[in-house]
């Protein structure tokens, strides 16, 4: 791989990670939404990236900056579900952990223990990653794919 096509992944991730922060920052914005108009723009962010790459890796662009929104996403969403929509303290059986939280002066509390528990996960995938791409790659995988469908009946029965 060549150095420009790692730094324009690198590029496109960045973008990717400010606009889920943006999406994840922002109630009402789903990552989602902002997936569908970036898939909607793929012409104008492929003629932008055919100068710089082959034309073969703009879906690799496309995807790498999905993800990195998704995830990004997923790791500040948890910032304005504490903050804002915080029922009366009188509806107690409509309360969330970090609203209690909140309302019992702690809101910085529970949004580091959001964050750490982000971070870990983050970590704890990276880490798996490797082992099960070897697992999958080397014959589990196989043997997966006979017991998916059994998997899934039972699963949904």
């Amino acid at each position: 791989m060549s150095l420009d096509l790692l730094l324009m992944i690198f590029y496109v991730c960045l973008i990717g990670a400010m606009i889920g922060s943006f999406s994840g920052l922002v109630p009402g914005i789903h990552v989602n939404t902002l997936a569908a108009i970036i898939l909607a723009f793929n012409g104008t962010l492929e003629s932008l990236v055919s100068n710089i790459v082959p034309d073969h890796y703009a879906p690799i662009m496309l995807a790498c900056m999905v993800v990195s929104a998704a995830v990004v996403h997923s790791a500040t969403d948890f910032v304005p579900s504490i903050f804002f929509g915080v029922p009366d303290p009188e509806n107690t059986l409509n309360i969330m952990p970090g609203h209690k939280m909140l309302l019992e002066g702690h809101g910085m509390v529970a949004i580091r223990c959001a964050a750490i528990g982000s971070i870990v996960g983050a970590f704890t995938s990276i880490a798996l990653s490797v082992p099960m791409y070897h697992l999958l790659s080397n014959g589990l995988g196989h043997y997966l794919d006979s017991l998916t469908i059994g998997i899934l009946v039972s699963v949904l029965a």
